[in-house]
């Protein structure tokens, strides 16, 4: 299939059989022409923008087709570790705290001093 050039990413032939080829695959039929360093050329597609939608919607039922025959794989997920069992611990005991006793009397008098006067 000699191509002589592309247009919107697409090619373009040298004859009206080769373009109609390429169209079939996208689901097209005739062709039309365009000049290429003056020349004709042939591209699958009654017009150019039958041609470019053709070939978009080819190229994007073929994503869709691959993406949904994607398999999706569980990632992996690491095994749980186990965690060491920690000692038994000794339940808090309750003492009870005697409780405080009152204060004892001193031998200090009790009463101002007053100070030294003058």
């Amino acid at each position: 299939m000699p191509i002589i050039g592309y247009m919107s990413k697409i090619p373009i032939f040298s004859t009206p059989r080769e373009a109609m080829n390429w169209g079939a695959t996208y689901g097209l039929k005739s062709y039309h022409t365009h000049m290429v360093n003056i020349r004709t050329g042939y591209m699958g597609g009654v017009n150019h923008k039958e041609c470019v939608t053709g070939y978009r919607r080819f190229i994007y039922n073929q994503q869709q087709i691959a993406n949904n025959n994607q398999t999706t794989t569980p990632t992996p997920q690491p095994a749980p570790t186990q965690q060491p069992t920690p000692p038994p611990t000794q339940p808090i005991q309750n003492t009870p705290i005697p409780p405080t006793p009152p204060p004892q009397p001193t031998n200090t008098p009790i009463g101002g001093g007053g100070g030294g006067g003058y």
